[in-house]
């Protein structure tokens, strides 16, 4: 539990651990930074899974977060979600993650 109790993992809207984020993050900026398309490890691919996402959609999210998205990350439903907690009507990146989220 974090301090703030704002963390997506604790809001509901990632079905994985902060450490399984982290390994995911760590793995995913080194195959970004190396600038070469590699096989994700089936122990990563585990996590991709369980957020329903393909390997490309996961890559597109991290190197477009700017252009597709703002406060949060996730399926359109959980987008929603989000916007009613926050008081507003939608949040950007609903387009995006009709594209993204299975």
């Amino acid at each position: 539990m974090s301090r703030t109790g704002r963390r997506a993992s604790e809001q509901g809207l990632l079905t994985i651990t902060l450490d399984d984020y982290l390994k995911l993050l760590r793995w995913s900026a080194r195959a970004i930074q190396s600038g070469q398309r590699r096989t994700i490890p089936r122990n990563l691919a585990t996590i991709l899974e369980r957020l329903e996402l393909e390997q490309a959609a996961w890559e597109t999210t991290l190197t477009s977060y700017d252009e597709s998205f703002c406060h949060a990350v996730g399926p359109e439903q959980s987008l929603s979600q989000v916007a009613e907690r926050m008081g507003v009507h939608h949040l950007k990146g609903v387009e995006a993650a009709r594209r993204i989220f299975r």
